[in-house]
Formats: C-alpha cells, sequence, structure tokens
C-alpha cells in the first residue's frame, strides 16, 4: 500500500481526445473521445500531467490509432476540479466515450 502526503489533493479531470482515425464498428474515420480520470495529486497542474499521461499510455487507445506521424491526434484537458474525498480504486478511470468528429458528444 501507498503511503500518501497530507498535501495530495483529489482532483477530476476531463480530457477531451480529437483527430483519432480509428475504425469503430467497421467504420474507419475521424473520432474524437471524452473521459474523466480521478487523480491524486498535489497541485492541479499536476493533476493535469498525470491525467494526460495515463490516456497517452493507455495501450488499448494506442492499438487502435492509426494516424501517420504528419497528423497526429490531439488531447487536452477540458476541466480540472478539485474534489474534496478520495476515490475508491473502482471508479478513478471512467470508459472513453467516442465520438464521429462533426457529431456532437458529452459525457
Amino acid at each position: 500500500m501507498t503511503t500518501h502526503s497530507k498535501s495530495m489533493k483529489h482532483y477530476l479531470v476531463s480530457l477531451h481526445g480529437q483527430n483519432l482515425l480509428i475504425r469503430l464498428r467497421g467504420d474507419l474515420g475521424k473520432y474524437g473521445f471524452r473521459t474523466k480520470r480521478y487523480i491524486e495529486a498535489a497541485s492541479e497542474d499536476q493533476a493535469e500531467k498525470r491525467a494526460l499521461r495515463l490516456i497517452f499510455n493507455d495501450t488499448d487507445l494506442h492499438r487502435i490509432i492509426l494516424n501517420e506521424e504528419d497528423d497526429p491526434p490531439s488531447i487536452m484537458a477540458e476541466e480540472i476540479c478539485e474534489i474534496d474525498r478520495p476515490i475508491e480504486d473502482d471508479y478513478k478511470e471512467i470508459k472513453i466515450k467516442y465520438y464521429k468528429e462533426n457529431e456532437t458528444s458529452s459525457l
């Protein structure tokens, strides 16, 4: 079990990905996604970096991305909210919801 410093705070980070060339349900096209991550960090900036690192290191996501190097996907944190209590491990990662670009989607 990891011991965390009392200075660690809890954040909910909303992430938005765009320009992902992927095949979903047999349809090859440009998609975006929205997801959220619960993060423990000392600051909002650190929470953003950790959430982005989790997404960039997601092997399931990287396995389906077909973008060429000159047309990379874009992933950014849209909102970072400090929350008042820790989150159970089962809820730290919320499913990625994909949408076809040029269509609207919300989490």
